[in-house]
Order: C-alpha cells, then structure tokens, then sequence
C-alpha cells in the first residue's frame, strides 16, 4: 500500500514538482522506509543529490535495492536534541509504522492494528547535523515521514529553515499540525 501510494498514486506530488521546477539539486528524504520515494526522486531529478535517511535496518536494504545502491544512505533516527546520539526505536507488525519511541500516537494507529514488535538502540542526528555532515549548502526538496516526529524536528531546524525550498510529507495526529505550521510559516506559505 504504501509503494502504491507513493509511486503510482504520487501522494507527494513529484511529477507535478518537476513539471514546475526542474532546478532541484539537494534531496533530503527522512523516514524512507523502502526507498519508494527516494526512487521517485531518482527518476524525476537524476542529477541531484538524495539522501535517504532511514534508521530501520531492514527497511534501509530494501531502500538500497530499490534506488540501486546509487544514492547517499544514512541510518539513522532524525530527531530534534543534538545531545542525543541514540535512540529507541519501535519496530512494529503493521509494516511503515517504526517510529523513534515516544512520539507515536498509538491511540490513532493502535486501532487499525499497529503493534509493537521489538525494539533496537538506533544511532540518531539532527536534521542540522545531517545537512552539515553531507555538505548541502541548501535543501530543495525536503521529505519528511517520521511517524509523529516531524513537528519536533522541524521545530529543532527552524532557523534553518530558509534553507528549505519544497516540502513533502506527512503529519501523524492533530498534535503535530500547529507545531509543522509553526516552524514553516515564517518563510513558506503554509
């Protein structure tokens, strides 16, 4: 379902983004699961530079093999304190739903039958930190799905922020909207 919703149904309109700017260089995809975005990404700018941030490791082989072992990879958990250096993650039975222990809303999910499965310590960075160590001057595509984490580490790089041309991604729970809102709404139109 969701390789479906990703590539076929273009969920975080690509071929649209490409139509309108093709001058898309630095790619950070955060939360790729198994690399259907990063693919997509691939395919509609190949000349740019992705990185698919992924800190499950199962997930992240199933990445590699569908961006063909060509792009930048990092494994490990995006968050938003820089004092941390790793991370709990949950693994869970109801696959795309592995999350950095936390901030998940298992009142939402739980429902429709996510459940915890193990979990595995996980090597974390800050969106700040991930941008420096791989040299991007700029992102111009920013894709973020973190299960309920994106307002905390969007919230972590707002003075970055302007840095950031095009957003992609989801939020999980009316928790996380006016905390995404805040972080973007002093630089993009929201």
């Amino acid at each position: 379902a969701h390789e479906a919703a990703v590539i076929f149904n273009d969920e975080y309109k690509i071929a649209e983004l490409a139509r309108n700017d093709q001058d898309i260089k630095y790619i950070v995809d955060i939360g790729a699961n198994t690399g259907s975005a990063s693919a997509l990404f691939k395919e509609h700018f190949p000349k740019a530079k992705i990185l698919v941030v992924e800190p499950h490791p199962e997930l992240m082989k199933i990445a590699k093999i569908n961006t063909d072992n060509k792009l930048t990879y990092v494994e490990k958990a995006v968050i938003d304190n820089a004092r941390k250096k790793k991370v709990t993650f949950n693994i869970c039975k109801w696959g795309g739903n592995g999350h950095v222990d936390g901030h998940f809303r298992w009142d939402l999910f739980e429902p429709m039958g996510s459940k915890l499965d193990r979990q595995i310590e996980v090597d974390a960075v800050t969106l700040e930190k991930l941008v420096k160590d791989n040299k991007f001057p700029h992102i111009d595509l920013l894709k973020i799905d973190c299960e309920g984490f994106e307002g905390g580490i969007l919230q972590a790089f707002k003075p970055y922020m302007s840095k950031v041309k095009h957003f992609r991604g989801e939020w999980h729970g009316d928790t996380e909207i006016p905390l995404i809102k805040d972080a973007l709404e002093a630089t993009h139109d929201v």
